[in-house]
């Protein structure tokens, strides 16, 4: 599956949509809204297929944070790596996981975006605490924010003001600031 494939199926489950924004001085065209995996099954099938088939080495289990974009997409990958799917939770700041983890395991922690990066922090410490290990990191999409080295299907590209291509047809930035008129309104 080619990255122009990817895009279309998150555009068409409204995960990304078109977005000119700036984000720690960067520019950004598109905009990672959130994964929603029952909007269209088979899209979320293609995805998580495309993403194990990414996947190098072998694993013994898929970990992923206790949500339901997370624990459908990571069924999607253990499936097609035939990986049992462990759910991390964090509850009440306590640290745990769906199932025991056996010492020695070698975990694929799977997300359709690291949106914060705590997640895999706090995996890979729960796996280590268990003696096991994070081997990779994966995602449907790298949103470039530095969190942790992923394997991704697309990356949202940034760029600088200079050579933003939406800057170049000049349109505006959907979040800059715009100057308020008297009495404090917007215009």
């Amino acid at each position: 599956m080619d990255a122009a494939e990817v895009w279309a199926l998150l555009e068409r489950q409204r995960a990304v949509v078109p977005d000119h924004f700036e984000a720690g001085g960067l520019h950004r065209v598109r905009r990672f809204e959130g994964f929603d995996p029952l909007i269209d099954p088979v899209a979320t099938e293609r995805l998580g297929t495309a993403l194990a088939a990414r996947l190098a080495g072998p694993y013994d289990l898929v970990a992923v944070w206790d949500t339901l974009d997370a624990a459908v997409l990571g069924y999607v990958v253990g499936r097609a790596l035939e990986r049992p799917v462990v759910r991390i939770f964090d509850h009440e700041g306590l640290i745990t996981a769906s199932v025991p983890i056996a010492p020695g395991s070698r975990a694929v922690f799977v997300t359709p975006a690291i949106s914060d990066p705590q997640e895999p922090r706090l995996t890979r410490a729960l796996l280590e605490a268990r003696d096991a290990h994070l081997a990779a990191v994966a995602a449907l999409v790298d949103l470039a924010n530095g969190a942790e080295p992923t394997v991704a299907l697309v990356r949202v590209e940034t760029y600088s003001p200079a050579q933003c291509p939406a800057c170049q047809q000049g349109q505006p930035l959907s979040n800059a600031r715009q100057p308020l008129a008297p009495g404090g309104q917007h215009d």
